[in-house]
C-alpha cells in the first residue's frame, strides 16, 4: 500500500533527531555519495550542530525521519528521502519550503544522480556557470533565485502570459 503524502509542512530537526538524520544519509550513501569517513562520531557531532544552528529540516511519518534536507544560508547541502517513501512529494515539499524562505538556493550534484538533477529542474534551478563556493572535482552547481520566475520564460511569466 502506497504511503499517503503528509500534509505537514517541513519541522526544524531538534538535536535529538540528529542520530536518525545520520541513519537516514548513511542509508544512501551510496546515491548522494558518502565516504566511509562519515560514518564516524565526528560526522554525528557535525550533525546534532546543525541541528542546533537550525539548518536541518525533517519530514516524518509516524514520528519516523523520512526525508531530510540541510539548509544552509543558500546552500542545499542535502536533500534526501527514505527510499520506502520515494515517489510521494516528500522531496518536492522540502525543496518548496526552502524557496519560500530563501530568494537565492544554490545546490551540488553529482551528474550522475539524474533523480535529483530532475527534480531541482522541474524546481526552476539552473545549471550554474559558477558555483557560491568550492565545489568538489565532478559535482555539478546549480542556482534557483526568487527574481528568475519573472524573467521571460520563468514559471510566473509564463502563468501572466509573458513568454
Amino acid at each position: 500500500m502506497k504511503n499517503a503524502i503528509s500534509l505537514d509542512e517541513p519541522k526544524l530537526a531538534r538535536v535529538a533527531d540528529a542520530a536518525a538524520i545520520h541513519a537516514l544519509l548513511w542509508s544512501e550513501r551510496e546515491a548522494i555519495p558518502l565516504k566511509d569517513r562519515f560514518n564516524t562520531e565526528e560526522t554525528r557531532d557535525w550533525i546534532r550542530q546543525h541541528c542546533k544552528m537550525r539548518h536541518f529540516w525533517v519530514m516524518k511519518r509516524e514520528d519516523v525521519i523520512v526525508a531530510a534536507m540541510l539548509l544552509k544560508p543558500a546552500e542545499i547541502m542535502y536533500l534526501i528521502t527514505d527510499a520506502r517513501f520515494r515517489r510521494e512529494g516528500l522531496g518536492v515539499l522540502l525543496l518548496r519550503h526552502a524557496k519560500r524562505k530563501r530568494d537565492e538556493l544554490w545546490a551540488q550534484v553529482k551528474p550522475e544522480n539524474e533523480r535529483a538533477i530532475a527534480l531541482l529542474r522541474r524546481e526552476e534551478f539552473r545549471e550554474a556557470a559558477s558555483w557560491r563556493g568550492p565545489t568538489e572535482p565532478g559535482w555539478v552547481g546549480y542556482r534557483w533565485t526568487r527574481a528568475a520566475r519573472d524573467e521571460p520564460g520563468g514559471k510566473l511569466a509564463k502563468r501572466k502570459g509573458r513568454r
